[in-house]
């Protein structure tokens, strides 16, 4: 809840810093996304990567884009049954690349799809559950739009949502921002990596023993 307050606040008053790195986005997302797919194996939930045909190089903020795919993978894990499948897969455009995250879980009902993107609007699945912050969905709408790219969500009630992250690609030589002073590698894995934050809201405490 503290890291999203304090980026959706930075965000929001136009202080946010991009620390770009020129990556390839294939390679990034499969170091990126296989402690997730571990962690829930162990909950049971079918989980799967489709890359791209070939790499795709451009120029991203890997921790604040680490932030946007674990909050959406813990929605994702949280309004399931346990039988839930989450696909996540990465095409190249001629401008843009495209990151889509989708699961099989409960949806969101049609009156809700606009609320759902506002910030700190939270509904749980009935009135005696405890709701988020509700700043998954703005936050990460927020951070796209920051990178110039977008968020396009598609959701159907009991048959699942589909999120689409567009991010637009960028030549090497056209890169100015400072490179991050961590390793990608770092946000991925470890005790304190932004997968274990985000996840840890579904996974049971002994996972994290």
């Amino acid at each position: 809840s503290c890291i999203s307050i304090s980026e959706y606040s930075e965000c929001l008053s136009g202080t946010a810093v991009l620390r770009r790195d020129y990556l390839d986005l294939n390679a990034w997302l499969k170091n990126l996304l296989e402690p997730a797919a571990s962690m829930l194996e162990r909950m049971n939930i079918s989980f799967n990567f489709q890359p791209a045909e070939e790499p795709v190089f451009t120029a991203f903020d890997s921790e604040k884009l680490s932030v946007v795919l674990f909050s959406l993978l813990s929605n994702s894990c949280e309004f399931c049954e346990q039988s839930n499948d989450i696909s996540i897969s990465l095409r190249c455009g001629e401008k843009n690349a495209i990151i889509t995250i989708s699961d099989s879980g409960y949806g969101i009902p049609a009156e809700l799809l606009q609320q759902v993107t506002e910030p700190y609007f939270s509904r749980g699945l009935d009135d005696s559950e405890q709701p988020g912050i509700g700043l998954g969905l703005p936050l990460a709408r927020a951070i796209m739009e920051l990178h110039g790219g977008s968020l396009a969500l598609q959701s159907e009630q009991d048959k699942g949502t589909t999120v689409s992250l567009s991010l637009p690609l960028c030549r090497e030589e056209n890169v100015s921002a400072l490179p991050l002073q961590t390793p990608d590698t770092a946000y991925s894995s470890g005790p304190y990596s932004m997968a274990n934050i985000f996840l840890s809201n579904v996974l049971p405490p002994k996972e994290f023993q």
